[in-house]
């Protein structure tokens, strides 16, 4: 692995979400996509964070413990 560059192992195809998307859209599209992992943009597709799916199931967590 020490003889690859980031080129060779990344992944290519990637989606994006803008910050105001609904956090349904984020699960769906990972679990559709079957991606663990989601960069955020805003309207000029500048980079604003990432959103995982350990980041969701925190946000499950938080929400039925209630």
């Amino acid at each position: 692995m020490s003889d690859h560059t980031i080129s060779e192992v990344m992944t290519k195809k990637v989606f994006t979400l803008h910050e105001d998307d609904e956090v349904i859209k984020a699960v769906r599209l990972m679990r559709e996509a079957d991606i663990s992992a989601i960069p955020i943009v805003r309207d000029n597709n500048a980079l604003v964070g990432i959103v995982s799916r350990a980041d969701m199931l925190d946000e499950l967590i938080g929400f039925l413990t209630q």
